[in-house]
């Protein structure tokens, strides 16, 4: 199994070297193991980024080849940013694929380490358990900052009771993804900008695929919920309104 991991990064210059350096020992270990044949990382930046993290991350990519810097100043929003990394990631654009189906796995995963690297190991063991399951949804088990809490309550509430979705946590994202599950957001596109663009991406692939493989993470929260990060779950929600219209 060859897998990507796809990360969007914006002014993450304080951690995105350590991030990088974690992420890749996981994979090399999870591949000396014979769990994956080979990975890559893609990480996405664009113009919301004001400091260093593209330099970084053009250094590490140069230093190595297991990461690639995919820039996309045509972004405009966080949704942009995943899906120009799982569009590059995809095409083997930067990344000459070992064999001709490419990757296997497509793992979207935070900058700031709120997702841990060390919790790669639960996707790509559920991808060997998948039969037929074309996606990988993480939850949070235990407790954390009750700002985080209240966004991610709101788009799983407003996503089971409107949209129908009966996820543990249908905000999260920390996601794996298979390639036919790739092609298919790829072809629907998404309508919500924001945070709630995981909530949108899993509708689309509930009503496509069904349920989801779930696998519980660790999640590291340091509270830092914005006003704005509130205002705009207050949009997503509006926006997920609109989408049960569309979806029917």
């Amino acid at each position: 199994m060859n897998l990507a991991v796809i990360i969007p990064a914006a002014n993450e210059e304080a951690t995105i070297g350590k991030l990088l350096a974690d992420t890749t020992q996981v994979l090399c270990m999870l591949r000396d193991l014979g769990h994956i044949d080979d990975y890559h990382i893609f990480v996405v930046v664009d113009h919301a980024s004001k400091d260093k993290t593209r330099e970084i991350v053009e250094e590490y990519a140069f230093v190595g080849s297991v990461a690639t810097l995919v820039w996309a100043p045509e972004n405009h929003c966080l949704a942009d940013a995943y899906l120009a990394g799982l569009r590059a990631a995809a095409a083997g654009k930067y990344w000459p694929p070992r064999r001709e189906n490419g990757f296997d796995l497509f793992i979207e995963m935070d900058a700031g380490f709120s997702h841990l690297p060390q919790d790669i190991h639960q996707f790509v063991t559920a991808a060997g358990r998948l039969n037929g399951c074309e996606w990988i949804c993480a939850y949070r088990p235990k407790p954390y900052h009750w700002r985080r809490r209240l966004v991610s309550k709101l788009g799983t509430l407003v996503a089971r009771h409107v949209l129908g979705l009966p996820l543990k946590d249908a905000t999260s994202g920390f996601r794996g993804y298979t390639r036919r599950a790739v092609e298919c957001l790829l072809d629907a596109g998404v309508s919500c900008h924001g945070k709630f663009y995981q909530t949108e991406t899993a509708a689309i692939l509930y009503r496509t695929y069904g349920m989801p493989l779930e696998v519980p993470i660790s999640y590291n929260d340091s509270g830092n919920v914005s006003v704005d990060d509130l205002l705009d779950a207050a949009l997503g929600t509006l926006q997920l309104l609109m989408l049960k219209r569309w979806l029917g």
